[in-house]
């Protein structure tokens, strides 16, 4: 069957329409506009493409540099108004504590970049940049490490004890006029270290107590005794006294300085001065080291070694001899 000329010519212009629609539709999906923000600079890129946004940005001479952030990726088909950022890192050096290290950083300030590296800063630390300036590319940031250390030491000062002489105490007798305190001086040295080199040091002195001397009577009158006439042996007795003779247990430490047992005895330095020995019937060989509110005149306590001696002495009047 044969097809009429009009027929023919008919087809033959209806094949050529679609064609040519066919062909501007793709045409015109193939034509793209794409916004680049390159490390803050814009354009505005256009173009006939299907393939990757890597290949786009090569058409236009658009260089992205090897270790640039890339959003969305280089292998992303392009989209008509697509939005692509390129971020370049900056090169920059790092002197931390002396130590230099090199590095490239994304961060937008030196606050992040120290974050980013890791560096973490005490209080007396310096930064050469402030902390919220922006990065300048091939930059150094010098982080100075300062420190104090303060170490506090007490010291004791010790007392001296001055001596003066008495003429209201007898010879070997001696009497605490005021006790001696120790004093106490605090010590604070504080170094001050810069990258780790002390490069000052201060030392700060405070008396937290003041040292008291102790003063000491010490006695010059000549030793006298009042002793009855009875007689006595001339060659072991310097004479004897007729004393109240009571009694006390032993314990604790005498008026001086020696611990009270058997054989010390409690006086009245002005009619029995320290350090004089008697002999006493029954008791032996006493020293007299001790005194007492209740020792008055011619009394004399007596240290015994328990309660029940003590007891069992009592209270007498005796005669004890003084001995050379």
């Amino acid at each position: 069957m044969r097809i009429p000329k009009s027929k023919t010519l008919y087809v033959l212009l209806s094949l050529l329409m679609v064609l040519f629609v066919g062909g501007w539709t793709t045409a015109q999906a193939a034509f793209k506009t794409v916004t680049v923000q390159d490390n803050g600079k814009r354009k505005v890129l256009q173009g006939y493409t299907f393939g990757t946004l890597g290949d786009f940005l090569k058409e236009h001479s658009v260089a992205v540099p090897k270790r640039a952030y890339v959003y969305p990726s280089l292998n992303t088909p392009v989209s008509n108004g697509m939005q692509v950022s390129i971020v370049s890192p900056d090169w920059i050096t790092l002197e931390v504590e002396g130590h230099m290290r090199q590095e490239w950083t994304f961060a937008h300030t030196v606050s992040e970049v120290l974050q980013l590296s890791g560096v973490r800063l005490n209080k007396e630390d310096h930064v050469s940049e402030p902390m919220n300036s922006p990065i300048v590319n091939d930059e150094t940031i010098d982080i100075v490490e300062s420190y104090r250390r303060v170490i506090t030491k007490t010291q004791v000062i010790p007392f001296q004890t001055i001596q003066r002489l008495s003429q209201n105490l007898f010879s070997g007798q001696r009497q605490v006029l005021s006790y001696g305190v120790k004093g106490l001086l605090q010590e604070k040295t504080t170094s001050y270290f810069v990258n780790g080199s002390k490069v000052k040091q201060t030392i700060q002195r405070k008396l937290l107590r003041k040292v008291r001397n102790e003063i000491v009577l010490e006695g010059t009158a000549p030793r006298t005794f009042e002793v009855s006439s009875r007689s006595y042996s001339p060659g072991l007795f310097a004479g004897q006294i007729t004393v109240l003779a009571t009694a006390y247990v032993e314990g604790g430490i005498t008026s001086t300085g020696w611990v009270a047992k058997p054989g010390i005895i409690a006086v009245d330095p002005q009619v029995i001065p320290y350090g004089t020995k008697l002999f006493i019937p029954d008791v032996g060989v006493v020293r007299a080291e001790d005194s007492g509110a209740d020792i008055i005149g011619y009394h004399i306590d007596i240290c015994m070694s328990s309660y029940q001696l003590a007891e069992e002495w009592g209270a007498r009047t005796i005669t004890a001899y003084i001995l050379r």
